[in-house]
């Protein structure tokens, strides 16, 4: 099964909805070894899940607060709650870049947005510049059409 272009556009309006946005995704080749998905068979799709700028901080500020103790790595936890919920809701596995062992989130963006690292390795965005992050990734046994990413001018190009 294939996921169509519409059904992503769902799930994009789903993490919206909490300041997050899809950040692009791609089918895994049969040759590579992707991650296991929901059933433990390995995912056929990835999805990338983040924020740009300061769209996610009054849900983030909002759940922290309804919070009855301190939470540890309040941030994380609360992306994974978010994006846990969506992840159940489409049947997929949801999965966080802190996750051990640790999955190759960089490579995933490089491939997903077409971007690529910085003379000083990190990942900067043709629109957010630096002021972008990747808060988990939801991992799907059937492939998901998502368009092609255009190759991204690097900032420190131009």
């Amino acid at each position: 099964m294939t996921f169509s272009r519409a059904r992503v556009e769902v799930i994009a309006a789903e993490l919206a909805a909490s300041g997050l946005i899809l950040r692009g995704g791609f089918t895994f080749g049969d040759d590579e070894m992707a991650p296991a998905g929901l059933s433990g068979f390995p995912a056929k799709s990835v999805l990338l899940v983040g924020q740009a700028g300061a769209a996610p901080w009054p849900y983030f500020q909002r759940w922290l607060e309804g919070q009855p103790r301190p939470v540890a790595n309040p941030l994380d936890s609360w992306s994974l709650e978010v994006i846990g919920a969506v992840a159940k809701e489409f049947g997929a596995r949801a999965v966080s870049p802190s996750d051990r062992p640790y999955l190759p989130f960089q490579q995933w963006a490089m491939r997903a947005e077409g971007l690529r690292p910085s003379p000083l390795g990190i990942l900067m965005h043709p629109q957010y510049g630096l002021w972008h992050a990747y808060r988990g990734a939801l991992l799907f046994e059937d492939k998901i059409s998502v368009p092609e990413p255009h190759a991204a001018i690097h900032l420190c190009d131009t």
